[in-house]
C-alpha cells in the first residue's frame, strides 16, 4: 500500500486546524452599567468572602500565599495573579474556586464590572 505523502500532510493539517478552531474562546461581553457600577463593598466582597476567603485565601488557609481579604488584595490578584481568568475557568489557568462549582455567571459579571469600572469600593 503506497500512501501519498502530500495527501497525508494535507489531511493532518486540515484536522489540526479544525481541531484547534475553538481553542481560544472569545472573552464574554459583559454589560456594565456606569449609572450603577459594581462596588467592592456592595457586590464583590460577599462573593469573595463566601467562595474564596473561607478556608483558602486567608492567613493560614490552604492558599494563604494569595490573600483575598480586602479590596486591595483582590485588586492585586486581578492585576497580578489572573483572578478573572481563574474564575472564568479559562484554559491554561487553575480553575477557582478549586474543587467547587464554577461561580455563577452573574457573580463573574459583577466582579468583571467592578474591575472594568475602576475597582470602586
Amino acid at each position: 500500500m503506497n500512501l501519498n505523502p502530500k495527501l497525508m500532510l494535507s489531511s493532518f493539517l486540515f484536522m489540526f486546524l479544525v481541531g484547534c478552531e475553538n481553542a481560544h474562546e472569545p472573552m464574554p461581553i459583559v454589560n456594565c452599567s456606569s449609572s450603577n457600577p459594581a462596588t467592592y463593598t456592595s457586590d464583590v466582597k460577599q462573593i469573595v468572602d463566601v467562595n474564596c476567603v473561607s478556608g483558602c485565601h486567608t492567613v493560614g488557609g490552604s492558599y494563604g500565599s494569595i490573600l483575598l481579604r480586602t479590596s486591595a488584595e483582590v485588586k492585586a490578584a486581578v492585576e497580578n495573579k489572573n483572578l478573572l481568568k481563574a474564575i472564568r475557568h479559562d484554559s491554561g489557568f487553575a480553575s477557582m474556586p478549586q474543587y467547587q462549582a464554577k461561580l455563577s455567571q452573574s457573580n463573574i459579571d459583577k466582579i468583571t464590572c467592578w474591575v472594568d469600572n475602576g475597582f470602586k469600593n
